[in-house]
């Protein structure tokens, strides 16, 4: 007798219905020029009875990131309106940078808030989710695993530099996993869970578009005729980027280039329907979640940080950083975000663990050392904090280590104290 659960899917558009500024790169300077492709979000629903405990949700977005505190205040609500336990609510992001900036604190380099989209997101999220209440039925699960070729390292040590360019030999892992969900009733195929890991930033065209993997998905819809929903968990892939190169240099491409590697990664799948599948038992544990405070090394001083943006400072990013901070009071104590680290087992070979953070792939590999290969790394999970480097990378440099902090107006660069304390962060999730 198969294993089974009530599970509903839904998916909603989430296209901005006006003109607002797009996430993710600088050289946008005025709101996207056009539509590309629809923005979905789409929900997995899971109830293995009526008890609060035994419920759990995920949500998958055409986003860049999520919000914090929008993600927490979501969470309250859900709690009080379905009778969820927040923890077993889970927030992700496929971090296609061609939508809508919701993230509020970082830099407005990254792209300005618009508050009627967050509005407007909102409702189409509680409409989701109903939507997904109400379709349930029951339905066994599936696993199984492919590969795919779409990102590579893209941190490269040249003439004792790091530079942000294709590392041939750098870590890098192409599987891609899938957890399908099959109705009791008439073993008819309801929806996918899928989880990749590469950088969604494929187009860098000021103009609307899911990137890669909302492409990808919406193919697999729509080669099963659009009766299933699928949705993307974004991996561990803070250096992991599409490998769209041009003699040794990654180029910017535009819509029709992340078509092309949507419809890669949706043929791997598609096409491949005699890989091998896995029976999987659904899990009766509970989500867990935990904070953690980030360490820094040495704080800049305000003398520095006027100095910086009075009179030593051309870099765009850094002046506006340091501009910022000296708006905030007390900022190295009251405004540091904390790392938010979130598992929630959706079968006992399946576990989710996420991040609100861009984590580089090295912890991907550290998660499946601790854990095995039932664990699922999840970055931009339940907002964002910025990058998450290893004491190596730090010691390095680099973007992730060294420049990206600007653009999250964190106080500063993580101390190497980072990797043990989230090494420490991971392991105790699981040992709670």
């Amino acid at each position: 007798m198969k294993n089974t659960a009530y599970c509903g899917f839904s998916k909603i558009c989430i296209t901005p219905k006006h003109k607002v500024h797009l996430a993710g790169y600088e050289h946008r300077i005025s709101e996207f020029d056009k539509i590309c492709e629809d923005l979905f979000l789409r929900v997995l629903y899971i109830e293995l009875n009526k008890k609060e405990s035994d419920k759990k949700v995920i949500i998958t977005a055409d986003l860049i990131w999520w919000d914090n505190a929008l993600v927490t205040e979501l969470k309250y609500l859900l709690n009080k309106k379905y009778n969820l336990r927040t923890e077993n609510i889970f927030f992700s992001a496929t971090h296609s940078h061609s939508t809508p900036q919701i993230a509020k604190g970082l830099s407005p380099l990254l792209g300005k808030i618009d508050d009627r989209y967050i509005e407007y997101l909102r409702v189409k999220i509680f409409r989701a989710i109903q939507n997904a209440i109400d379709s349930k039925e029951k339905c066994y699960v599936k696993f199984s695993k492919t590969s795919c070729q779409l990102g590579i390292n893209r941190r490269l040590k040249k003439d004792g530099q790091i530079k942000m360019a294709p590392n041939y030999d750098g870590v890098n892992d192409t599987t891609v996993k899938i957890l399908e969900f099959f109705s009791s009733e008439n073993d008819l195929l309801r929806g996918m869970l899928i989880h990749g890991i590469c950088h969604a930033n494929v187009s860098a065209e000021n103009s609307v578009s899911p990137d890669f993997p909302g492409i990808a998905v919406s193919l697999i819809e729509k080669h099963h005729k659009n009766k299933i929903t699928a949705c993307y968990l974004q991996g561990f892939c803070g250096n992991i980027r599409p490998d769209f190169i041009d003699e040794d240099e990654f180029k910017q491409g535009v819509h029709d280039d992340a078509l092309l590697y949507g419809k890669k990664l949706a043929e791997s799948i598609c096409k491949n329907s005699k890989r091998k599948t896995v029976n999987f038992k659904f899990s009766t544990e509970l989500g867990y979640e935990l904070r953690m405070r980030l360490p820094f090394k040495k704080l800049p001083t305000k003398k520095r940080l006027s100095e910086l943006k009075k009179y030593q400072c051309t870099n765009r990013a850094l002046k506006k950083w340091s501009s910022v901070l000296l708006k905030k009071k007390k900022y190295f104590k009251e405004n540091i975000p904390n790392l938010l680290i979130h598992r929630l087992p959706i079968c006992e070979e399946f576990i989710l663990v996420g991040v609100n953070a861009e984590v580089v792939i090295e912890y991907h590999f550290k998660l499946k050392k601790y854990f095995g290969e039932a664990v699922i790394p999840v970055g931009y999970c339940d907002g964002i904090v910025g990058y998450i480097p290893t004491a190596k990378q730090i010691n390095e440099g680099g973007y992730e280590a060294w420049d990206a902090y600007k653009y999250f107006i964190l106080p500063f660069v993580f101390s190497e104290k980072i990797e043990e304390k989230f090494s420490s962060a991971l392991k105790k999730l699981f040992y709670n």
